[in-house]
């Protein structure tokens, strides 16, 4: 069983006990009214606990909260499921570069990827675990960069990368749903 709170500013308007063995998606109506910062408290029967910082920014209008029993055990909470992203890039050298990707919360670095770029263009995917606001620094061994990146159902940042003389130039974009 896992129990499910939110709060704002400190009150519990919700709190919700499901069987997460049988209930693997469950679909409510809307939770909250309007765009602020909740507090998400998630709880299993065994103890073991997982919060998350909910914002909701205006005018964006698909909000989702993420509940995931991840394989090894652990809960995580975020604002959609765990899937793969990509990154457009342009190598305007004439030589394979190797370029990292790390993608960091708070509580530190969530996930690595590294990868050699042919010149020309192509996609870098990495892997977010569960959808949520992130810092995602790019670097070569010529230079770092590092974007904040939301990476949330209907409110994502898309970013392009160019490799100039081995050094990353980054651009980000954040778009949301109407």
């Amino acid at each position: 069983m896992l129990t499910v709170a939110i709060e704002f500013d400190g009150d519990r308007f919700i709190e919700h006990t499901f069987n997460a063995e049988t209930d693997r998606e469950i679909s409510t109506p809307p939770l909250v009214e309007s765009h602020a910062t909740y507090d998400v408290f998630v709880e299993a029967e065994d103890g073991r606990r997982a919060t998350y910082e909910w914002n909701i920014p205006e005018n964006w209008a698909w909000p989702l909260l993420t509940i995931l029993v991840a394989e090894d055990g652990s809960l995580r909470v975020g604002c959609s499921w765990p899937r793969g992203k990509w990154i457009s890039v342009e190598n305007t050298d004439d030589v394979d570069r190797e370029v990292m990707l790390t993608l960091s919360d708070d509580e530190g670095v969530v996930t690595e990827t590294t990868r050699i770029v042919s010149p020309g263009e192509s996609k870098l995917k990495f892997d977010i675990p569960i959808g949520g606001e992130y810092e995602l620094t790019i670097e070569t061994d010529d230079g770092s960069e590092t974007v904040r990146y939301t990476a949330c159902y209907c409110l994502t940042t898309r970013v392009t990368l160019k490799l100039e003389n081995g050094a990353p130039v980054v651009e980000s974009l954040l778009y949301q749903c109407d």
